[in-house]
């Protein structure tokens, strides 16, 4: 029986014996048999949630063999996907399943790993998905069951070009370059307070299949332990309350500025540890302000990929403060946020200026989809700019 307090546990028994039940295996299963990791994602959230009320309702640990977890699958798919779907998946793949010949072995071809990659050349996941379909279509009437990963790769490139234009086609290269590069690249994604920073960056790294995310929130609470105020005033106020300095004719953009300043050594050194381990990061925070040193520092071992984030009205800026204090239960500090407002737009119209003065791209954070789609264009284009010498896709 489940204890009194804690979450029942769902266990699936199998002929090695029992394991617990792993949204993020089923997931990938559900990827690897061609459904879109929407589709996938949702189906694994769903069959986890009915398990779970099972055992609240109970009061028990929930306990179910391989066979009933595969009928309860079934079942959420036939709801959330369809039926045809569920039939599909019932029926098991083909007989045959394409494999793709890498230098270091071979992987069966998916349909679902395939969407995710090409939602990051800004595709939208159901045309991501179509793509993969017809590619899919194409490698099942070939003769041959085995295709080498560079002829792969041009025929999901000659698909995407096909089915929408060369922009996309460009896209597609500069995310197989990510893909397969020995040379980090490195986004840096600035703002002010509430632009939608970290929402953005987590979306993008997904996207673009970037594992690493350092927030400069995180870099300077580092540095906090480690420097006490009276070393270091500068980095033990918030970015926007700060005014001990004198230099700027604002108190509030001198203070940031002198704490940027000092966060910018934990980014240097941040970025230097993923050149170092050759990983591909993402870097956000509004301590990424411009010119950004480290772009320059770094810019014959990494590819460094500049942006900023801007939301210029001020009532969208208030409802996202107020949102994340509902949200967060951190009413407190939502009006904070708030009572600061005034401080906030400051900072970020000083960011504004220096990103113009210095060419670095600003994105205007409106609708988070349309963000998402426009930040991921921008980074690939750049990254395909850098890495081909052409001028980016209009």
């Amino acid at each position: 029986m489940a204890a009194m307090g804690r979450k029942a546990r769902i266990k699936v028994s199998a002929v090695d014996g029992k394991h617990p039940f792993m949204r993020g295996m089923l997931t990938h299963s559900l990827l690897r048999k061609g459904l879109s990791f929407e589709e996938a994602n949702s189906v694994a959230n769903e069959v986890r949630e009915r398990l779970a009320k099972e055992g609240d309702t109970s009061g028990q640990d929930v306990e179910l063999s391989n066979g009933e977890l595969r009928k309860l699958v079934l079942r959420v798919v036939r709801d959330i996907c369809g039926k045809q779907r569920a039939r599909e998946l019932k029926k098991g793949p083909p007989a045959q399943v394409p494999l793709i010949v890498h230098p270091e072995g071979t992987v069966p071809f998916s349909r679902g790993l395939l969407s995710q990659k090409l939602v990051g050349t800004g595709l939208e996941p159901e045309q991501a998905y179509e793509v993969a379909q017809e590619l899919a279509s194409q490698l099942r009437q070939r003769p041959a069951q085995r295709i080498e990963a560079a002829e792969l790769r041009q025929l999901e490139r000659r698909i995407v070009v096909e089915r929408h234009d060369e922009s996309f086609g460009k896209r597609y290269d500069a995310i197989d370059h990510i893909d397969r590069s020995n040379r980090p690249i490195v986004v840096l994604i600035g703002g002010c307070t509430g632009s939608g920073k970290s929402m953005l960056a987590t979306e993008i790294a997904y996207r673009l299949g970037i594992r690493k995310i350092a927030s400069t929130d995180m870099i300077r609470e580092i540095m906090r332990k480690l420097l006490s105020p009276d070393i270091l005033p500068a980095i033990h106020a918030s970015s926007y309350s700060y005014s001990a300095a004198h230099t700027q004719d604002d108190p509030i953009v001198a203070g940031f500025v002198q704490q940027m300043s000092r966060v910018e050594v934990g980014i240097a050194a941040t970025i230097r540890r993923a050149i170092v381990e050759n990983f591909h990061l993402i870097v956000e925070g509004v301590h990424v302000v411009p010119p950004m040193e480290v772009a320059n520092q770094f810019a014959d071992s990494a590819l460094i990929v500049p942006v900023m984030l801007a939301t210029l009205d001020r009532t969208v800026l208030e409802s996202r403060f107020i949102r994340r204090g509902k949200e967060l239960g951190g009413e407190r500090r939502a009006k904070r946020y708030l009572e600061s407002l005034d401080d906030i737009m400051g900072i970020q119209e000083f960011i504004l200026e220096l990103a113009d003065q210095h060419d670095v791209p600003v994105i205007e954070n409106v609708s988070f989809d349309e963000t998402a789609t426009n930040l991921l264009r921008l980074i690939t284009d750049q990254i395909h700019r850098e890495t081909h010498l052409e001028d980016p896709p209009a």
